[in-house]
Order: structure tokens, then C-alpha cells, then sequence
């Protein structure tokens, strides 16, 4: 039976997620909202307390925190987002404000939404028991974050494994951010997407061709029957996720790098095993001592979010509540 719990809230650009989560790491009670960006964060704030609050309310075991993921520039020890493109949120003090609303006192932690997941995959996923791993996050865009010895770094602005916008390529894509050849252009839906009009031409026998639109899914399916344009992406993915995931091993030399994200995940089983055996050719560590390249186990972001609040109550209060 449950001790006590966490309530976590992930917020995306088109949803909120709730889940009050256990100490075992199972959701109890979830939820969702549509994230309505128009409302502007103060109304969005609010609507997130008020869920807060019900989720407490209907708790059956004391809740000891609330965890909050929420995308871009986060500072985890203020509760600011400095800036949130995708929520077009500049300067928002969240955990002020959540805080500020709820009925009863209750600590709110605030971390950005790859970071939050991080958490999740330590407590309860592929990082548990791992004190060096890395995970990235593909989706829309490319999230990563590090476990160093046990710890998420964060960097003296937060700004710490923010490689997406990192700009490796030589004379690669053009990203909305400005510059040329960032990560985020070849390993995120907007990278499979601009790489599906790169090769296009080259492809015209693909059934991809046929379509009005095509989605990252649409891509992912023709993989399964092995499309050429569609087989085209996926070896391009392969090497810059190797490419990645060699520079990312040179740096935190980490023992395991976890791959999550809708994206990320629905692609694991087409690239991974390629990955895992072409790293060897982008680091100088013997092949038994590569890192392992494993799927997220954390699929719910809620879960990641309330790991936030569950691992700061363990590491400060060990003994269960009353």
C-alpha cells in the first residue's frame, strides 16, 4: 500500500499533464488539460493550482510535494522560466505562483521538463542505481540532460545540456533559432521533417511521395517496410544520433545514455542496435566499455515531474509521514 505521494505536472505547448504518483512510482490519479498558450501564464498558472489542489484533495495518502516540468531556460532553485518559446512565457515566477494558490503548505519544486524526466528515469527507470547516464529527450525538438555521480547537472545558469541549439554542424540546416547545423535540426521531428524535403527528390518511387502531409509517423511506418526515402532518414538519424551520442561520451563519459521522447522512443527500434555497435567509431573506449544505449522506462512526463518532489523528500525526510 502507498505511504505517501506526489502530485507532478508536466506542461507542453498543447497539454498539461497531471499524475499523482507513489513512492513506488505508480500513478494513483491522472489527468489532462489543454494547455491553451493564448491564455497567457497567469491564467494557465492558475488552472494548474487548481488541479494541484484537487489532486491533493483527492489524495489517499499524504502529499509531500509538488513537482512541476516545464520546457525551456529553468531555474530550479528561484522556480523561474526565464523563457519558454513554445508557451511564449518570459520571466514567469511558476513555482511563486502555483504556490501562492494552493490551499494547504505544500513545497513545490520546479525544474525544467528533460531534467524533471531525468529524475524519473534515476527513481524509477533505466538511470535507477545508474550514477552516470545521459538522456535525450527526441520529440518536436532534441532535450538531454546529464547525471553526474548521482546529481542532474544544471550549470551555473541552468542552462546545462542544452545541445540542441549547439550549433556542431558545418554548414548544416538552417534553424529557427538562427543557426546553421544545430543538433535539433537532425535529431527532433522538425530534423526528420526537413530531411523528408532534402531527400525528397532523390526518392521519387517513395510512397511518401503520394502523400499531402507526412508526419514523423507516417516516416517511422514506412521505415517498418523499408521505404528507400524513408530508409534514407533513418541511416541519416543513426549517424547523427552516433555522432551525438560519441561527443556526449567524450565529455561525461557516462555508463548508460537513455533515449525517450515520443520520437525517440518510437524510433529505438529501428536505430538503436546501429548506434550501439558505431559508437565505437566516434570515441577512443574499448568496445566493453562503451555506454549501454537504453529506451526510456519513464513514458509518463507527470511521473518525471512528481520525481522532482519524491526525490527531495527522500533525500530530506526518509522516515514516512503520519
Amino acid at each position: 500500500m502507498s505511504k505517501y505521494a506526489a502530485v507532478g505536472v508536466d506542461i507542453g505547448g498543447t497539454k498539461i499533464a497531471f499524475a499523482l504518483v507513489d513512492e513506488k512510482g505508480d500513478v494513483l490519479i491522472e489527468e489532462r488539460l489543454a494547455t491553451h498558450v493564448e491564455f497567457g501564464p497567469e491564467r494557465i498558472i492558475t488552472r494548474i493550482a487548481a488541479m494541484a489542489n484537487s489532486f491533493v484533495a483527492r489524495s489517499p495518502v499524504p502529499v509531500v510535494g509538488i513537482g512541476v516540468g516545464c520546457p525551456g531556460h529553468v531555474e530550479s532553485d528561484s522556480g523561474m522560466v526565464r523563457l519558454a518559446v513554445h508557451l511564449d512565457w518570459y520571466d514567469v515566477a511558476l513555482r511563486e505562483g502555483i504556490a501562492c494558490q494552493l490551499r494547504e503548505e505544500i513545497p513545490v519544486f520546479v525544474d525544467n521538463d528533460v531534467r524533471a524526466l531525468a529524475h524519473g528515469e534515476s527513481l524509477y527507470g533505466a538511470g535507477k542505481n545508474i550514477d552516470n547516464f545521459v538522456l535525450l529527450a527526441l520529440g518536436t525538438g532534441l532535450g538531454s540532460a546529464a547525471v553526474v555521480n548521482g546529481e542532474v547537472v544544471r550549470g551555473d545558469h541552468h542552462f546545462a545540456m542544452e545541445i540542441g541549439h549547439m550549433a556542431l554542424i558545418s554548414n548544416g540546416r538552417l534553424c529557427p533559432c538562427g543557426r546553421e547545423g544545430c543538433l535539433d535540426m537532425y535529431l527532433s521531428g522538425t530534423g526528420m521533417m526537413a530531411a523528408v524535403e532534402e531527400h525528397k527528390p532523390a526518392y521519387p518511387q517513395s510512397q511518401l511521395q503520394n502523400l499531402p502531409y507526412i508526419t514523423p509517423h507516417d516516416v517511422i511506418c514506412a521505415m517498418k517496410e523499408d521505404d528507400p526515402l524513408a530508409i534514407a532518414i533513418r541511416d541519416e538519424f543513426i549517424y547523427w544520433l552516433t555522432y551525438a551520442t560519441g561527443w556526449i561520451t567524450g565529455i561525461y563519459d557516462p555508463s548508460r545514455i537513455i533515449l525517450g521522447g515520443g520520437l525517440g522512443l518510437a524510433l529505438a527500434p529501428q536505430i538503436l542496435d546501429d548506434v550501439q555497435r558505431r559508437l565505437s567509431e566516434h570515441t577512443l573506449l574499448p568496445i566493453n566499455q562503451q555506454p549501454q544505449i537504453v529506451m526510456a522506462q519513464v513514458i509518463d512526463s507527470a511521473i518525471g515531474a512528481a520525481s522532482l518532489a519524491l526525490a527531495n523528500y527522500q533525500l530530506s525526510a526518509p522516515s514516512n509521514p503520519s
